[in-house]
């Protein structure tokens, strides 16, 4: 897949957009499976009639939630422009479906204009031009917290990584046996090579840091999430999440506006 994606930016990398912003995976997951409900019903002659039923406070918000997936399928300037406008000023409940409905839209318009498919690639971290958010976590080889030389070793490295290649280093943080960073790395680069190369880097000059780190682009861990998987790796046993079968009931209806 992800060299699939680098053929298609070395190809045209106008065809590609990231979620920018930082929204819930499993609210991405509700807002694209409400959008293909939405497009069953979608009357692009009449959605553009009912814009001003976004900034209606009285309207319930499952209804706002299909308005948006609704105009978010209408392939015109417009109804992109209606979405940016409501953008700037959202009820704080549709904030995340906003983002969502905004990216859509302006990839329908791009498409509509240039007849080509678009490609979204969103995350729960998001991301910022053709580069996606990650949230990295540095274990102790020893089991004892990094020393002051070797946490100016992590950033120093950190730094000449961000200077040498399209990597930007946003937040680097040192809570006793690991270090956590946020990072933006290219779509046109591996992050297990990026990431890895840092690593070595400071294993040259110490080995002090596990040579298996914990990586992801669906949400920061908490300090108790990290210590739970740091007991997980030290006792090899394998990493499971739980789903979450717990569904957002405004969403799952299906309603008209």
């Amino acid at each position: 897949m992800h060299e699939h994606i680098r053929r298609m930016l070395e190809d045209d990398p106008d065809s590609v957009s990231i979620l920018e912003e930082k929204v819930d995976v499993d609210e991405q997951v509700r807002y694209f499976r409400y959008s293909q409900k939405a497009k069953q019903k979608l009357k692009e002659d009449t959605v553009m009639e009912h814009v001003n039923l976004l900034h209606d406070q009285l309207l319930p918000i499952k209804y706002r939630r299909f308005l948006l997936c609704l105009l978010a399928s209408v392939p015109n300037v417009e109804a992109y422009r209606a979405i940016e406008a409501y953008a700037k000023n959202p009820d704080e409940k549709l904030v995340e479906w906003v983002a969502l409905a905004k990216l859509e839209s302006r990839m329908m318009v791009q498409a509509s204009l240039t007849n080509k498919s678009p490609v979204i690639i969103s995350s729960g971290l998001g991301g910022k031009g053709l580069k996606l958010r990650y949230f990295v976590v540095f274990v102790s080889s020893t089991g004892v917290p990094f020393t002051e030389m070797q946490k100016k070793l992590i950033e120093g490295e950190f730094s000449y990584l961000s200077k040498k290649s399209e990597t930007e280093v946003e937040e680097i943080a040192h809570l006793g046996n690991f270090s956590t960073a946020t990072v933006l790395i290219s779509l046109k680069d591996s992050v297990q090579s990026v990431l890895s190369e840092v690593v070595n880097q400071c294993n040259e000059l110490g080995d002090f840091i596990l040579d298996s780190f914990m990586v992801t682009n669906v949400k920061k861990l908490s300090d108790d999430e990290i210590c739970a998987s740091i007991d997980l790796m030290d006792s090899g046993e394998d990493v499971e999440e739980d789903e979450d079968e717990d569904e957002d009931d405004d969403t799952d209806e299906d309603d008209d506006y």
